[in-house]
Formats: C-alpha cells, sequence, structure tokens
C-alpha cells in the first residue's frame, strides 16, 4: 500500500470509526446474502467521513444489506444526509413466467429481484427515512442524480455493485467525469478470485485505482469486524482472496 494517495489519511479515519461503526451495525449478527463485508462496509462509511461526503448513491440495492450498513452508520445526518439506492428488478408477473417455463437464465443484473430482494430490501429499509429506493437502471439515474446534486454544490460518494465488470468501471468514471464533487466510487466484486473475468485487472488498470478491501494491507488491519460475520464461502480463507470492493478516488 506504500505510495497509495490518501492511503495514510483513509486509515487514520477507518481506525478512528471503526468502533463506532461496530457498535451501530451490532444488530446485523448475520451478513445478509449478496451483501458486502461488514469491513467493505466500514471501507464505505470511512472514506465518506475522509471525503466529507454529503449525499450517498448506491447501484445495485439487492436484498439491502449493503444499504442497510450505510443507514445504520449515517442514522443521525451528521455526515452523509441521504443515501440513493437504485435496483433494477423484475416485474412479478415475469418472475411467474418464468418459473412456468423454468427458465434458468436471466440478465445478471437482477439477480436479487428473481429472489424476491426489492421486497427484502424495502421491509429492512423502511426504518431509515433518510433512505430513498429508486427502480430503474443505474446506468441511467445515476448521472443524472450525479449531475443535481453536484449542481447544488453538494459531495457526492457512489458505491456500485451492479453491473458488473467493464460496465461497472465505465459507470464509476462517467461519473467522475460529471463533476469533481463526485469524490469516490467504490467497486464490489473486484477481488482477486474474479481474475479469470477480468474484474481485478480491469479495477487495477483505471488511473483513479487506490486500494481494494481485498488487499492483505487493508484485510489484516479491519477483518476482525466480520468475526462472527463472514459467510460460510470465505470461512477459513487467510489469503484475502475475498469479493472485495475497490476503491476509486477522483483526484
Amino acid at each position: 500500500m506504500t505510495g497509495v494517495p490518501d492511503w495514510d489519511r483513509f486509515v487514520a479515519t477507518a481506525d478512528r470509526i471503526a468502533p463506532v461503526f461496530a457498535t451501530r451495525t451490532q444488530a446485523m449478527t448475520d451478513l445478509v446474502d449478496s451483501s458486502i463485508l461488514f469491513s467493505d462496509g466500514l471501507c464505505v462509511c470511512a472514506l465518506c467521513d475522509q471525503f466529507e461526503i454529503d449525499y450517498l448513491l448506491e447501484s445495485g440495492t439487492g436484498f439491502g444489506g449493503s444499504t442497510e450498513m450505510f443507514a445504520r452508520y449515517f442514522a443521525d445526518g451528521s455526515r452523509v444526509r441521504r443515501i440513493w439506492s437504485v435496483d433494477l428488478s423484475v416485474h412479478p408477473l415475469w418472475q411467474r413466467v418464468q418459473g412456468v417455463l423454468r427458465l434458468k437464465t436471466y440478465s445478471r443484473h437482477v439477480w436479487s429481484s428473481m429472489r424476491g430482494g426489492a421486497r427484502s430490501a424495502k421491509e429492512r429499509l423502511a426504518p431509515f427515512p433518510h433512505v430513498t429506493l429508486l427502480h430503474g437502471d443505474a446506468c441511467a439515474t445515476l448521472p443524472t442524480l450525479a449531475t443535481r446534486l453536484a449542481g447544488e454544490g453538494a459531495r457526492i460518494g457512489v458505491v456500485i455493485d451492479g453491473p458488473k465488470g467493464a460496465e461497472q468501471l465505465q459507470l464509476a468514471e462517467r461519473l467522475f467525469a460529471i463533476s469533481p464533487q463526485v469524490r469516490f466510487a467504490a467497486l464490489d466484486d473486484i477481488g482477486p478470485m474474479f481474475d479469470a473475468e477480468g474484474r481485478h485487472d480491469q479495477f487495477r488498470s483505471s488511473r483513479f485505482a487506490r486500494f481494494a478491501t481485498s488487499d492483505a494491507a487493508f484485510f489484516d488491519r479491519y477483518g476482525w469486524i466480520n468475526a462472527g460475520r463472514l459467510p460460510g464461502r470465505m470461512l477459513g480463507r487467510p489469503d484475502h482472496r475475498g469479493y472485495g470492493l475497490g476503491v476509486l478516488v477522483n483526484a
């Protein structure tokens, strides 16, 4: 991690807020299906504090687990004032058609909605009035939101769970081009375990890339916050090959 811009400042911020984040998310005793790790959630919240973010935009609500981490940490409104989370869900009628026809292929962008993700997210996030859930294509919705908020002088942070791969990186860089007020973007699922799909290399190739939460320097320092809350797929994996958030900074 030596030589990575902003790393020392990030660590100072993350070290300071880690105990607070752990306390505020302790009611979440299990990791929600398809959500980021709690250490990843800490990373996003630390970036919001570091860059004094006013509004957080999320693409890929899924079952709402990641959104709940942010919502709990920023519940008092002292830093992030509102969170918008966008998901491209499937209409229930189409879900029934797929069930009748026993179709096993569907868009990778709507994996969670085929399993009732939209309903679960709405119920999970109902207690948090500072969270707004939107239905639609994030590639259209997030740029529109970012343009409006940046025009008002707001500082913006972004989390992109879906789309993945090249589309994910393109969306982040498109948002960065809108305004320097879009301070950072965290891309989910870019860890080394996705080497076969090229996601990790694509992330590293960006001139905005800083670090990944699957890096040993991050996971060794903050992995403790996942204690007792790691998904089964990651138990017994000391090689830091988690799914990982890739952090891009619009410097």
